[in-house]
């Protein structure tokens, strides 16, 4: 069965564990992660993505660049909303895929020429996801990590931006970490306590 495995993943700041004992195995599809702040959910992500090494444990499954949706929208300032979608590579068809993308997504033609300065916080999480969405289109691997992905939208932008995650992130492993316990539901996707994963301390 395709998916990801992690085993006896561990990870430490300045000795001090973030977690340790941490056994999963997502298949494809999609998985709300759910915890408190500072349980190591990010940390996680952060080690699956490649941008942080275990201090212990393996994970295997993974093929292709991940692609990783920050918890903040990471935009480039100087660029335009459609502009830092379409980054990902030269051509109308993908500028066009962009456009199409942020305008279901409820930004306007004109929202997409501003730049992240002009648009509200929600908008910019809505380019931020886009981005990240066109990228698993466009480049991505098997695999897609979204960091809470709806934080600041309203209940009706965050309904278009979960139908576009259930039908952009078909076949892959989508791993969602959230706070809401509503996005299991919405999003059709099991719903996994953060601490069901560590093993029993001794």
């Amino acid at each position: 069965m395709n998916g990801l495995k992690i085993e006896n993943l561990g990870k430490a700041y300045a000795k001090k564990p973030v977690f340790a004992g941490l056994n999963a195995f997502f298949p494809t599809g999609t998985v709300c992660l759910f915890g408190p702040s500072g349980c190591g959910k990010t940390t996680l992500a952060r080690i699956l993505s490649g941008l942080e090494k275990p201090d212990a444990g393996t994970f295997s499954g993974i093929s292709g660049p991940v692609v990783y949706l920050f918890q903040e929208p990471r935009l480039f300032p100087a660029f335009t909303a459609l502009e830092n979608v379409a980054l990902l590579g030269r051509g109308n068809s993908l500028r066009e895929k962009a456009l199409g993308l942020l305008t279901r997504l409820g930004l306007s033609e004109e929202d997409c020429q501003k730049k992240p300065s002009a648009l509200s916080g929600g908008m910019n999480q809505r380019v931020a996801l886009a981005r990240a969405l066109l990228f698993a289109e466009n480049g991505g691997g098997n695999t897609v990590l979204l960091d809470e992905p709806f934080k600041g939208l309203d209940p009706a932008t965050k309904g278009l931006a979960v139908g576009c995650v259930k039908e952009l992130l078909r076949g892959k492993i989508t791993l969602v970490i959230t706070h809401d316990g509503e996005d299991a539901s919405l999003l059709s996707a099991e719903a996994v306590a953060f601490s069901s994963l560590l093993s029993p301390a001794i």
